[in-house]
């Protein structure tokens, strides 16, 4: 089966969190979120998130694996990428 699914280039902000102590005046500089991008399958969206899978069946009526799910409050950009034979 052909693989019907857009290839998309997602670039997010993660969380992050720091367990040690920090100073009241470094905390701003000290904790910053990492930039994040994502190259997947475009699978969805639902529940505030957008879905990519990693992977695509060829065999099974397109399933797919390695499914991640990517809060839409952390989104930056998406961008669709188009594929040449």
């Amino acid at each position: 089966m052909k693989n019907t699914l857009k290839l998309v280039i997602v670039k997010w902000r993660d969380i992050k969190n720091e367990g040690a102590w920090t100073s009241k005046k470094d905390w701003a500089t000290e904790l910053i979120p990492p930039g994040i991008t994502s190259v997947g399958f475009y699978v969805g969206e639902a529940n505030d998130a957008l879905y990519l899978a990693m992977d695509v069946d060829d065999e099974k009526d397109g399933d797919f694996g390695s499914l991640q799910c990517i809060p839409k409050g952390c989104i930056l950009s998406v961008k669709h990428v188009t594929l040449t034979d």
